[in-house]
């Protein structure tokens, strides 16, 4: 059986208890390109946020932001990482599906700690320290392209009532909400793996959740906007929403049926001519005629003889037939103007020079300078996201990862990675940057600050982060010392 590859589109916007659109079914043999577009148009690497001091002459902002810069990189890794495997999702959707989809919320984010007896006032607070470090309070997860649907959005363009439709088994529902709500009327005794439509309705004020269309839980939250984030492949002027985005398999998908049928018919044609089919033909003048039923004994591994004055002859199958393989070669040319170009795939002419193969890179990446930009746009809207909400909900100080730091005494020292209200301080902008996908790329950019940084067009720190330093204000110091 021929593997197959899942291609989405991009879902319209139907009322919720409409059926979702069907997938497309894409021939893993005829498309191989479709697996390693994520490769081509991300790289693995986690973007890199980046905030601009509004004084750049200010050493303490300058500081700030570095902390704003390297707490962001450190709550990606929990957020788009290993397990949930975020960001690999979204690297894969955004090209296939023709958008990329996902949602962030705050996760518990209450303490309460009860002081032990006896216990000191410097005890408890490591413990509370401890506490909020192994709980990380915000959660990402990817939703599926054909299971969102943006029903409004406000003059900006942003989304402010979403649904996301997905499939999911009573028992599993049943035990998440048990606890809150009455759930005996789903009946889930003797049903627990039958599945429900369930639904999350989004607004800029609260959230429902629904089963079957039945409202089951509902609330108020206080992110005063909708916590999804929905980056689109390619952009198109079109109005049918079905069509305001394209993902790289959506003019392939056309060709593929006529591909495919041609394929079977060769296939089939390779088949009998390995395995034919044999009938019985006259030898010569003098044969006795076969009247009735004639019946042979097949013994495994031997031969069935043929009745005197027969032969064996194998039947000869048609050839494809030059028009058909002419119609062929056609629509694979056709096909081949819409696949990747073969240097995103890995097959480089070695004999080349190192700025012809970045000049064939670049204009072959051309294809995913929209995708680029409207990722970076959605990750500055979702970095805004978090700030906001570790500076007006929050309000207390979120650590993000645990990191070996040299001190300027050259000693080594653990120290937490944070995001501090204080540093926010109502500054919300941030930029992204997405790492170069090969190392060719990384050295042009380098090479690139390196010459501006000499020839006094761009500062220091600049240049170190262009060159991959996340903490370029540390490095600095560094070298600082060392002098």
């Amino acid at each position: 059986p021929t593997q197959v590859l899942t291609v989405r589109r991009h879902a319209p916007t139907p009322h919720i208890v409409e059926a979702k659109p069907s997938s497309v079914m894409v021939s893993q043999s005829s498309f191989t390109e479709l697996q390693t577009s994520v490769a081509s148009g991300l790289t693995a690497a986690l973007p890199v946020p980046k905030r601009d001091a509004l004084d750049p002459t200010d050493p303490e902002e300058n500081e700030a932001g570095s902390r704003i810069e390297n707490g962001l990189m450190a709550g990606y890794g929990q957020l788009f990482g290993y397990p949930n495997n975020v960001w690999p999702k979204l690297s894969d959707a955004g090209p296939v599906d023709g958008q990329a989809v996902w949602k962030t919320i705050l996760d518990r984010h209450k303490f309460y700690l009860r002081r032990q007896p006896g216990e000191s006032d410097e005890h408890l607070l490591n413990r509370v320290r401890v506490e909020r470090r192994d709980a990380f309070p915000f959660i990402s997860e990817h939703v599926d392209t054909t299971a969102y649907y943006p029903k409004a959005r406000n003059a900006r363009g942003r989304v402010v009532e979403c649904f996301e439709v997905t499939e999911r088994e009573l028992g599993d529902v049943y035990e998440q909400f048990n606890t809150q709500v009455d759930l005996g009327w789903l009946n889930v005794s003797g049903h627990f793996g039958d599945t429900c439509h369930f639904t999350e309705r989004w607004t800029e004020e609260s959230f429902s959740y629904l089963v079957n269309d039945e409202i089951i839980l509902s609330k108020r939250h206080p992110y005063k906007r909708v916590p999804y984030f929905d980056p689109e492949f390619s952009t198109t002027s079109m109005k049918d929403p079905r069509y305001q985005t394209t993902g790289l398999a959506d003019n392939l998908v056309g060709l593929q049926n006529i591909l495919e049928s041609i394929e079977l018919m060769d296939q089939a044609i390779e088949f009998w001519a390995a395995y034919p089919m044999f009938t019985l033909v006259q030898v010569g003048d003098e044969y006795m005629p076969i009247k009735g039923d004639m019946t042979f004994e097949a013994v495994p591994f031997g031969t069935v003889k043929a009745p005197p004055g027969y032969k064996w002859v194998p039947v000869q199958m048609p050839t494809l037939g030059d028009g058909l393989i002419h119609h062929r070669d056609f629509i694979m040319g056709l096909a081949d103007d819409e696949r990747l170009a073969s240097i995103l795939l890995g097959r480089i002419d070695h004999a080349q020079s190192g700025p012809t193969t970045s000049t064939q890179l670049d204009t072959a990446k051309a294809r995913f300078a929209v995708w680029g930009k409207n990722m970076g746009g959605a990750l500055n809207d979702h970095a805004a996201f978090m700030l906001y909400c570790v500076e007006k909900i929050l309000r207390a100080t979120v650590p993000t990862a645990y990191q070996v730091v040299e001190d300027e005494n050259k000693q080594k020292h653990g120290q937490w990675s944070e995001l501090r209200p204080k540093d926010i301080a109502g500054y919300y902008t941030v930029t992204h940057q997405i790492e170069p996908t090969t190392q060719l790329e990384r050295n042009i950019r380098t090479q690139q600050a390196s010459n501006l940084q000499a020839a006094g067009m761009v500062s220091k720190r600049y240049a170190l982060e262009e060159a991959g330093i996340h903490n370029p204000d540390a490095m600095l110091r560094e070298v600082d010392t060392e002098d």
